[in-house]
């Protein structure tokens, strides 16, 4: 497994989009490699800016995830004070 690793990675350094966004995974799962979210997105955007489509997305779940927290949060927030509230209600 690390000798596909060590291939994959060296066509990455060469410019092959597919083989950036596979490190990026590697990167970012910590297979093979030591978990790096900096050098898996990194890998990413390189990816992407080649075209590559899985980096595309792979980029924007990432840009989107803290609005998608944030609004998880309120909405949890909201249910928990709705739940509070009714409790006076009693």
């Amino acid at each position: 497994m690390e000798e596909v690793v060590e291939e994959i990675e060296a066509a990455s350094s060469s410019g092959d989009p597919h083989s950036q966004s596979l490190m990026g995974f590697v990167y970012g799962t910590g297979m093979m490699r030591e978990k790096s979210k900096s050098k898996s997105f990194l890998r990413h955007n390189f990816a992407a800016e080649g075209e590559n489509m899985q980096s595309k997305m792979t980029l924007a779940f990432t840009y989107m995830l803290p609005s998608l927290r944030r609004d998880l949060l309120w909405t949890k927030l909201r249910n928990l004070l709705s739940r509070i509230s009714s409790y006076g209600d009693c």
